[in-house]
């Protein structure tokens, strides 16, 4: 983690719980079988994780929504933000989550939110999305990047995307030189 790395990314929403709770080092074993030991070790490494972004003041990208949905709320991540906070936690997709993950945004300084996906899982949850945080979230805060699994998939996202930035509903000319023209 010299000087390659500029921050780390976490996929563990599609697989359990965003719930990383904090354990002692000795309550953590390194091979189990066992569910919940299994679980105390991936909050051990969640948090070894932040420790790192903290300290290097890394983006830590964080996906929340879009699949399994009953565990990828970005609410409890709250506390390693606060825990965190030279980390900047960057909260992916997001949806169905917008207005949990807004807050968290709003709130606290070193939340950002990501939008990706959404143009590729539906344009109207960027519309939704947008609509809710425009105004709210302050521009800085806000980006749209790809996620993408292929050369096709993020060239799709990228148009759709501008396609989207481009209407009178985002503000247009507004949004166009609020993002450089980006």
């Amino acid at each position: 983690a010299s000087r390659q790395c500029v921050g780390i990314k976490q996929l563990q929403a599609y697989s359990r719980s965003l719930n990383f709770e904090r354990p002692e080092d000795g309550a953590v074993k390194f091979r189990s079988n066992d569910p919940e030991e299994r679980r105390v070790f991936q909050d051990w490494v969640m948090h070894a994780c932040c420790a790192l972004a903290h300290d290097r003041s890394w983006p830590h990208q964080i996906h929340t929504g879009t699949h399994n949905l009953d565990d990828s709320s970005p609410w409890p991540l709250e506390p390693l933000a606060k825990r965190y906070t030279k980390m900047t936690l960057v909260l992916l997709h997001c949806w169905p989550f917008l207005e949990e993950s807004g807050f968290l945004a709003k709130m606290l300084p070193n939340v950002y939110l990501d939008a990706c996906w959404q143009p590729i899982l539906n344009p109207g949850f960027l519309d939704q999305a947008f609509a809710m945080w425009q105004g709210y979230i302050p521009l800085h805060k806000l980006m749209c990047s790809n996620d993408a699994t292929s050369i096709e998939m993020a060239a799709g996202a990228a148009s759709l995307l501008r396609d989207r930035l481009a209407r009178p509903a985002f503000g247009g000319e507004w949004v166009s030189a609020s993002l450089w023209d980006n």
